[in-house]
């Protein structure tokens, strides 16, 4: 099929030849009016002036083409080091509010609903603060001091920043409603004819969590196996164990039977045995029972049947759940913040009692299934989510739209989630008002709510108006206990049963969301056609051979005078040559000007034009210097203090588009002479990789680290979003920098691959081996790459991931594939060195004091300066919403120039988030005075320099070789749930009179004598490997000697714990020591990180003292910005 040419078609004015011609017609006759009247076509000039319209209408068409053509590279997609983002990419960010996490964990884990609450009370130990020591203790020491005056307050400390979350699963298509303990299916009973009759039966289990955790927390283990059950009792009543014969059966089917299980559990070589007692069964009768059905013959259909399994895998699922959901969190943890409890909410049934009257054409089933459903949906509302265009056609802006998490299904809407809050009532008009516009709905009479107790019996009385929901639930409606009678014309109805349910499960897959490609997510990144670089025909070759400048060139008999004039106009037209082609190769080059990457050298393109081979390679000898005649055209063009200007600008102008500037730095970094080395070319390169990244470090800039995450805790990958964009802002290192990505089209995805290249040698010290893996975007081929990378920095500085293969070297992944192969002549040790050299210079860390948190009675404890008049005035709390920021004092320019150091520290104290109080320590890894030869020595003090202290020397070293270890130690360790276990053990151990409270001064008393204990042994830098077995035995007779003391101090107390009895105690010492020496090589490496942590002290450039003849003001003395030395 031939192209059609519209010949209404205009060419854009700049590509116009005739309107270029027009306009320079009309520059001549204004110019040179006097001197030129007639303008012939074969005049020398008006040649000239055409050919230099074509020229510029040439460039005019390619200056016309879609900013998409001109940024698309020859792979087919704009370069990953454009910073054009989308909107899904630069205007979402990790979550900040508590509704941004219920959308994260709604859309990431496809729960129903969740809910985050902001805790008012303790997640773990409250400490005191003891003005008379000046510390915090786990316990009030006034009734150890025989002469202190009692404190009847005694005020604990409540640790804040802490968040409970409740979740609420979505439906499971074999388990049912994961929210309740509730169990239903099918039993079949023998009718003694050979067939059998089908009886609903649902079973509903005690809530028993808290009654015993540990065995609750393995049940619900993956690797759990329920490998036998019993009924031990099945009865009418509570407590009777009387057995039921047919008739006790059939007079208590309108009732609930009780039943004691016994349950086996094997779970990591261990077994559980737990008895579940007053486990209520409820039959729903619709046929009569078979005659002779009693009690035995449920008993031996149950522990048959697969009822008792299913609640196994329903506490499976469910803590499956919980902890991706505690992954998930702790993820996007906000820094200075944590997350306490994770649970389930529960549902509360409720049964509907109504006579629905129908219109004369309505379908039964359908309307029946309409009503269910919408009550379903009004009792329980769901959160929708919503597509791009639907957003769009709501009237929300584009920043509206993409505001909080990126989602993966969708968008949620601010009055989704208000509509879907936790309720403690429903009234009963709003629900007529939506079932009233059911289709086919004529009339409602009679409507009722029954709410159901946890054992499935009614609670009287039923609600005619207002629906009460208990604390801690959500409403549900409770089909199987509803009775709606239909009516049609005045006369009863009974629905198809089975199509009643065919269709009510219909309408409830259609409200279930359907996943959103990430393409319908997000508006789409601009596609262009690459334009290849045209090749350049000069000016002068286009010229008539009677001017001597063509192919065919002057005849062999021109003479000199002729020759002369040919070349003449040659070199009249090279500027113009020079510009027409520099023109076109900016426009072909277009993207550098906006390019993150750090090898552009140039705004102005000056392509080659007088080498061999070239299009004015004829005029060489016209040239001073023919070799050097492009570097001096590039000269006159761009001097390299312009470029930096340009490109600096280029670059200020993407970072306002973003909202950022780093204008204060650049001031800085050109204040002083002595901060040349780190001018401008340093500032492009901070530019670029701040732009480079600027997606995530907008992102997560309020994000912590996630201390849960068992493999790589210390890891590169594990990093907070706040250090993160502090480094970038502050210039500091960043090995992702010399990472190459190339990404280029392969239909019908995209593929990528990177290489690491030194910045020193230019050569290459790895290349990706997956690079035939294809993504469905660019965007997507971009993070895969990223992704990978930060494994290879993570696994790239331990020799044990490196492996041979015949001559070549592999870097492997975590599962043992390989991430990158090194080229030959690179070692392994090379690339390590590279690596871990470059990290050195990246070091920074936010110390979230929250983390360092006592996590029981007895762990370590944070210094703290407190009044003698116990005025504290908040200094009481060292953890609350406190983070320390520790900075490399020996990385330059930081580690001489004090003004960049306060500009740090004015930037931090900015990006820090308001509700949060920084401290600034700029710590040395210096080695100390014992590590200089005395050659070294002798060298500093011939210079008036004195060395490190040994007690100040490798501060960021030791820090390192203590946080990481405990942060590794702990992230095995679930606390509120560990807690929560060790308080319920106690309370079983004391009289059933104590309270929690009294459980907690008990446990408060015996964890100090612990801490102080442990404390003496990381003070002494005692092995801890023998005092990890025989702690109580030194601990014990300290304690006991306190209880002695508190029986005098405070009896009433004692005798709520139930001391005088010494067997009792006993098995006190046997529960204390099987929870606390679990604990304590975590609790001894808090107390080292916390020692060391505690002793840092910043250090600073060293003064120079002058006298008043010598004036030298280049280093002068400042208070609390400079050191003197040691003498």
């Amino acid at each position: 099929m031939s192209t059609v040419i519209d010949p209404r078609w205009q060419p854009a004015a700049a590509a116009d030849y005739r309107a270029l011609r027009a306009e320079a017609y009309a520059a001549v006759e204004q110019l040179a009016r006097d001197q030129w009247t007639d303008y012939n076509a074969h005049d020398p000039g008006i040649t000239l002036l055409e050919h230099l319209a074509d020229a510029l209408a040439e460039l005019g068409y390619r200056g016309s083409f879609d900013v998409a053509d001109l940024l698309t590279d020859a792979g087919g997609g704009i370069d990953y080091r454009q910073p054009f983002f989308t909107a899904r990419h630069i205007l979402t960010n990790a979550p900040v509010t508590n509704d941004d996490y219920r959308r994260l964990l709604i859309d990431s884990l496809g729960l129903s609903n969740a809910w985050v609450i902001c805790k008012a009370c303790a997640c773990g130990p409250a400490p005191y603060p003891d003005c008379t020591d000046g510390e915090l203790t786990f316990a009030p020491r006034w009734r150890l001091r025989p002469s202190q005056r009692p404190d009847e307050h005694e005020p604990a400390i409540i640790i804040r920043g802490f968040t409970d979350v409740l979740i609420q699963f979505a439906p499971d298509a074999e388990l049912g409603n994961l929210n309740t303990d509730r169990v239903e299916g099918q039993l079949l009973l023998p009718d003694g004819s050979g067939g059998s009759v089908a009886i609903d039966a649902e079973l509903r289990f005690p809530e028993w969590r808290d009654l015993s955790p540990a065995a609750y927390r393995l049940a619900g283990d993956p690797g759990a196996t329920l490998t036998a059950w019993s009924i031990d009792r099945f009865s009418r009543d509570r407590t009777n164990s009387e057995p039921v014969d047919a008739d006790d059966l059939r007079r208590g089917l309108r009732d609930i039977f009780f039943l004691d299980l016994s349950l086996e559990f094997t779970a990591g070589g261990q077994t559980i045995n737990l008895q579940l007692p007053e486990v209520t069964l409820r039959l729903w009768k619709r046929a009569d029972l078979p005659a002779g059905t009693d009690g035995a013959t449920l008993t031996g259909l149950l522990e048959a049947g697969n009822l008792i399994d299913t609640y196994h895998r329903k506490l499976q699922v469910r803590a499956q759940k919980l902890a991706e959901t505690e992954t998930l969190l702790h993820d996007n943890r906000k820094v200075g913040e944590d997350f306490c409890r994770y649970d389930r909410i529960r549902a509360e049934d409720v049964a509907v009692c109504a006579d629905l009257h129908l219109r004369a054409g309505a379908d039964v089933e359908l309307t029946l299934a309409r009503f269910y459903r919408t009550l379903e949906l009004l009792l329980n509302p769901q959160v929708p989510f919503r597509s791009l265009p639907d957003m769009e056609a709501a009237g929300y802006a584009t920043e509206a739209i993409f505001d909080g998490p990126a989602l993966q299904q969708g968008f949620i809407l601010q009055d989704d989630l208000d509509a879907s809050v936790l309720r403690s009532r429903v009234f009963v008009s709003d629900l007529i008002n939506a079932l009233m516009d059911i289709e086919g709905v004529l009339a409602i009479e009679a409507l009722r709510f029954t709410v159901y107790d946890a054992e499935g019996r009614p609670v009287a009385p039923a609600h005619d108006w207002c629906i009460p929901v208990s604390a801690g639930h959500y409403p549900t409606l409770y089909l199987a206990a509803s009775q709606v009678m239909v009516y049609k014309d005045g006369l009863p109805l009974l629905p198809r049963r089975a199509e009643l349910t065919a269709v009510l499960n219909q309408l409830r897959a259609q409200d279930r969301a359907l996943a959103l490609p990430v393409s319908r997510l997000d508006y789409p990144v601009p596609t262009g056609t690459h334009r290849t670089r045209p090749g350049f025909l000069p000016v002068q070759r286009t010229l008539p051979a009677t001017y001597g400048l063509s192919l065919e060139g002057l005849p062999d008999n021109a003479s000199d005078r002729r020759v002369a004039q040919a070349r003449q106009l040659a070199a009249y037209l090279i500027p113009l040559e020079v510009i027409t082609a520099s023109t076109a190769d900016q426009l072909t080059y277009f993207g550098d000007l906006f390019s993150t990457d750090e090898g552009v050298s140039t705004t102005y393109r000056v392509p080659d034009l007088f080498d061999t081979g070239e299009p004015l390679e004829h005029l060489q000898d016209l040239l001073a210097g023919p070799a050097n005649a492009r570097d001096t055209l590039a000269g006159l063009l761009e001097r390299e203090d312009e470029f930096t200007t340009r490109r600096n600008r280029f670059l200020d102008h993407l970072l306002a588009r973003f909202g950022e500037s780093m204008q204060d730095y650049t001031l800085l970094i050109h204040d002083q002479t002595t901060r040349q080395a780190y001018g401008p070319e340093k500032l492009i390169q901070d530019k670029v990789r701040f732009l480079r990244f600027l997606p995530e470090i907008s992102a997560r800039r309020g994000i912590g680290i996630h201390y849960r995450l068992e493999d790589g805790v210390c890891g590169y990958r594990n990093r907070s979003g706040l250090g993160e964009r502090i480094r970038r802002l502050l210039g500091m290192e960043d090995v992702r920098a010399y990472f190459r990505l190339a990404i280029e089209k392969s239909p019908p995805g995209w593929k990528v691959a990177y290489t690491l290249t030194h910045p020193s040698t230019d050569t290459e010290l790895l290349t990706d081996v997956a690079v035939g893996e294809s993504y469905p975007t660019a965007q997507e081929a971009q993070a895969a790459a990223w992704s990978a990378i930060e494994w290879v920095v993570e696994r790239g500085t331990d020799a044990a991931h490196y492996r041979t293969d015949g001559g070549s070297t592999f870097l492997t992944g975590p599962e043992g594939d390989d991430l990158a192969e090194l080229p030959a002549g690179v070692t392994a040790d090379d690339l390590r060195t590279f690596l871990a050299d470059t990290l050195l210079r990246e070091r920074l860390y936010v110390v979230e004091h929250l983390l360092l948190r006592p996590k029981f009675p007895g762990d370590a404890l944070m210094d703290v300066c407190l009044a003698d008049d116990c005025d504290h005035r908040g200094m009481e709390d060292p953890y609350s919403f406190r983070i320390t920021y520790l900075l490399p004092a020996d990385v330059a320019p930081f580690s001489e120039d004090m003004d960049l150091r306060r500009y740090a520290d004015r930037l931090i104290r900015r990006e820090t988030p308001v509700h949060l109080l920084p401290k600034l320590c700029w710590i040395s890894d210096a080695k100390g005075e014992s590590e200089y030869t005395p050659e070294e020595l002798d060298a500093l003090l011939a210079t008036c320099r004195c060395p490190v202290p040994d007690e100040l020397a490798r501060q960021l070293s030791r820090f390192e070789a203590a946080w990481c270890p405990w942060l590794t130690a702990n992230a095995a360790f679930a606390w509120p749930e560990i807690n929560d276990e060790l308080e319920a053990a106690v309370l079983d151990w004391l009289p059933q009179s104590a309270t929690l409270s009294q459980g907690r001064l008990l446990l408060g008393y015996f964890g100090e004598r612990y801490r102080a204990y442990v404390s003496r042994l990381v003070d002494n830098d005692d092995d801890l490997a023998g005092p990890a077995a025989t702690w109580m035995d030194e601990v014990w007779p300290d304690f006991t000697a306190d209880l002695d003391l508190l029986r005098t101090r405070d009896p009433a107390l004692t005798s709520a714990w139930g001391l005088p009895d010494a067997a009792r105690l006993n098995a006190l010492r046997d529960l204390l020591t099987g929870f606390y020496t679990e604990w304590f090589a975590v609790s001894a490496l808090l107390h080292r990180l916390l020692r060391v942590f505690q002793g840092l002290r910043s250090a600073y450039p060293v003064a120079t003292l002058h006298d008043c003849d010598d004036g030298d003001d280049e280093n002068p003395v400042r208070l609390d910005q400079t050191t003197l030395g040691t003498f």
